[in-house]
């Protein structure tokens, strides 16, 4: 009976004697990197330098209609001064067809095309921005399209892959037509 009493009177002093500060090192586990990325640019559909298909998914929807989040929608904020006034509301775009860029890898420069309703006289403002996956906004260009016209940019891109999201604007319709596709920097 003495040992039993001896042990619970030892407990409380083992178990304060334990609590006691410890200068020893602590030896944590290697952090291991974690994707932080925001958005996956890995998917890339390729395009020829004639615009023509050279691989793709058909189970995703790059270079289709979208909605943009309020993010993505935010990219576009310093072309948002951009003058509409002498654009055209085209009534609607449609999608007809994947390409709105080619090539895809590129590596100087690209071409922007985008097939507007037929018969459609006016202009479209073309806003566009190509951002990492982090979705840090890297290059961004407007200009004044009309039906059919090809488009020659240059975005001086370190090689890489991004996405290039694109919308389409006149005025008192701000951003009708969004979409956006992975593209590649050689």
């Amino acid at each position: 009976m003495k040992h039993v009493r001896l042990l619970y009177l030892l407990i409380p002093v083992f178990f304060i004697y334990s609590c006691g500060k410890n200068d020893a090192p602590v030896t944590l586990a290697p952090v291991l990197p974690v994707d932080t990325a925001k958005i996956d640019v890995s998917n890339q559909y390729g395009f020829n330098t004639s615009g023509s298909t050279l691989y793709m998914n058909n189970h995703d929807s790059q270079w289709r209609a979208k909605h943009f989040t309020v993010e993505e929608l935010g990219l576009f904020a310093s072309l948002d001064t951009v003058d509409l006034s002498s654009a055209t509301f085209p009534g609607a775009v449609t999608d007809n067809g994947f390409v709105f860029m080619y090539p895809n890898p590129f590596f100087n420069y690209f071409a922007c095309f985008k097939k507007l309703p037929p018969g459609f006289a006016g202009q479209v403002v073309l806003k566009m921005v190509i951002a990492d996956s982090m979705l840090h906004p890297l290059f961004a260009k407007h200009a004044r399209i009309t039906a059919n016209q090809h488009l020659q940019i240059m975005p001086g891109l370190a090689a890489g892959r991004y996405r290039l999201y694109y919308t389409l604007s006149a005025p008192t319709h701000e951003h009708f037509y969004q979409s956006w596709g992975n593209v590649q920097a050689l």
